[in-house]
């Protein structure tokens, strides 16, 4: 439903060349196959194609914001530290949440980054195991 719209919606972000102007191909196609889903969901979410029209600007604008935070991080390999500044706004504008979405939404951050670290059929050598060891008792 409101194909067009978000279609549309898409297209003007993958047109606008600075928000990915210090990104590689790779990295680009990456936040921007995450901007259309984004987009995707949110606006197909609409309750009539005016809705539709008023989500797809609002979430477009939110989605353009993020690609240029992402954009403008240094080239090369980067550590998640260095990183969180793109989150800050987000990070700043939630309430307090209740400790069982933020251990969902920390547990969630952990198994992404897992399996950045170790890809499904792989085994860890002894030294990059970041679990705990558990002992018999």
């Amino acid at each position: 439903m409101y194909e067009h719209t978000i279609q549309r919606t898409i297209e003007k972000l993958y047109e606008d060349e600075r928000l990915r102007a210090h990104l590689t191909d790779a990295e680009a196609q990456v936040v921007l196959a995450w901007a259309a889903a984004w987009l995707e969901q949110r606006v197909s979410a609409a309750l009539n194609p005016a809705h539709a029209e008023q989500i797809a600007a609002h979430e477009s604008k939110r989605v353009a914001q993020k690609l240029a935070a992402l954009d403008a991080l240094k080239p090369g390999t980067l550590r998640l530290t260095e990183v969180l500044s793109v989150l800050e706004p987000e990070l700043k504008a939630y309430q307090p949440l209740p400790r069982e979405q933020v251990f969902k939404l920390i547990t969630e951050l952990v198994s992404a980054m897992w399996r950045l670290q170790q890809p499904l059929g792989e085994t860890p050598a002894p030294s990059q195991s970041t679990a705990p060891k558990l002992q018999a008792v």
